[in-house]
């Protein structure tokens, strides 16, 4: 039989080299398929996120801030600043309680106004109109709040009166949302009506009216200030606590981004004070007051910018009242420091010495120990920096009480770098803390 022909040996492996071909070639495609599943694994188990408009950015991302609340935030800031350029011209104690007063007004109808927007993502129409009026009514407010000029005050008590009518008014829209919060809704609506009532009575005297050497119409500026600050103290805290609707990551930003943009405010009044001269008076002070800023910065959000919630209404409370005095305390700082660029330092217009003092330090002290102490609850280390801190500038600050020497501008030196020192050595703890955990 003829024996079967044989392939030739010289024909090449073309099988046997495809195979090889095909693994190599293959491989990438593997790669790029497993990965294609992987990121669709990915997209099909993330949760779905609304896009509201109340909120341009997830609440995962960097910022959970409507635009309506920036803006809000921007004009209350400047109401602020219009407060505290009256008392950088008028430095006396008369003229610091007044701002104080006027500071707790607008801080009280910040908290419920921010408070109803974070229960209330969704923002509607109504909800945009009601808080632009209260807008509307805070810059009439802030014409009608220097004396001697502006507008009448009349005025200023009719706009408080719409200020504290449009928190009711956002309260009210609340209770018509489906699987809204029902806790203390009354209660918040009868501090917000009961202020408004009091400042159009006020509204109702003649502005020129007087009992000795006191304006009638006045007395109830004190009076409305006193029923809203006490009365939202108790309500307010009671939302802030588990359970609730509102999450701790908005509600960090809504207290952050108030004091960064009084930080930020410093920068626009050392332009608006200093770009109008030809030299700066006092070029240290300027450099002071940036100093100030940075330690402020230092101080709070690094360490205090992301708290958990309170777990007590009593730690709410306390967190709300330490970040007004932050905020109070900045505001009156920042513009000691400005005014002092100029050389208004020793003298003021009529002669008289002025009253500065290292009381803002002192309060920005106090704060930032009582927030640590709210988040820490107990004495560390870093507590007892901050501790060492608020009391030195005790010392200074009662030094020039008893000496009677406001105007002295080695104690708001001295203050100054007491807080920066405080703020390098607190941040140094924190990351050998953080450098020991991860050993």
């Amino acid at each position: 039989m003829p024996s079967p022909r044989r392939k030739p040996r010289c024909l090449p492996r073309w099988p046997r080299r495809s195979v090889k071909t095909s693994r190599i070639s293959r491989a990438p495609r593997i790669f790029f398929h497993e990965r294609t599943l992987s990121l669709q694994e990915r997209i099909a188990v993330m949760p779905s996120v609304k896009q509201s408009s109340a909120s341009p950015i997830p609440a995962g991302g960097l910022s959970t801030i409507s635009w309506l609340t920036l803006f809000y935030d921007l004009i209350i800031v400047a109401v602020f600043a219009r407060a505290t350029y009256i008392y950088g011209k008028d430095p006396s104690w008369l003229t610091f309680a007044f701002i104080a007063v006027s500071l707790i007004v607008l801080y009280s109808l910040w908290a419920v106004t921010n408070l109803e927007l974070m229960m209330s993502p969704d923002t509607s129409w109504t909800r945009r109109i009601v808080v632009l009026a209260q807008v509307v009514a805070l810059l009439v407010c802030g014409l009608a709040m220097y004396r001697g000029g502006g507008i009448s005050d009349r005025w200023g008590f009719l706009a408080l009166c719409v200020a504290f009518l449009s928190t009711a008014a956002l309260t009210w829209l609340r209770t018509r949302e489906p699987n809204h919060d029902k806790r203390w809704i009354r209660s918040l609506m009868f501090v917000s009506l009961g202020a408004s009532a009091i400042f159009a009575l006020g509204a109702c005297f003649p502005m020129g009216y007087l009992v000795g050497d006191v304006l009638i119409a006045w007395i109830f500026y004190p009076v409305a200030t006193l029923w809203a600050a006490i009365g939202l103290a108790i309500v307010v805290p009671r939302l802030l606590v588990p359970p609730t609707s509102v999450d701790p990551h908005p509600l960090n930003e809504r207290f952050g981004i108030l004091l960064l943009i009084v930080l930020g405010d410093a920068f626009l009044q050392l332009l608006e004070v200093l770009g109008a001269m030809r030299t700066i008076p006092a070029p240290e002070f300027l450099v002071f007051t940036l100093l100030f800023v940075i330690a402020i910065w230092l101080l709070y959000f690094p360490v205090l910018g992301e708290p958990p919630l309170a777990s007590t209404i009593r730690l709410a409370r306390g967190r709300v009242v330490a970040h007004f005095l932050l905020v109070l305390s900045s505001a009156f700082g920042i513009v000691a420091y400005v005014e002092l660029s100029t050389g208004f330092s020793e003298k003021d217009h009529g002669g008289s010495t002025t009253a500065w003092s290292t009381f803002p330090m002192l309060g920005v002290g106090v704060a930032i120990l009582w927030l640590t102490l709210i988040e820490s609850r107990r004495w560390t280390a870093t507590t007892i920096a901050h501790a060492v801190a608020v009391a030195l500038l005790v010392v200074l600050t009662v030094s020039g009480e008893l000496t009677n020497n406001f105007g002295r501008e080695l104690d708001l030196v001295a203050a100054n770098f007491v807080l920066l020192a405080t703020a390098i050595i607190v941040l140094a703890m924190r990351r050998r803390e953080r450098a020991l955990q991860n050993r």
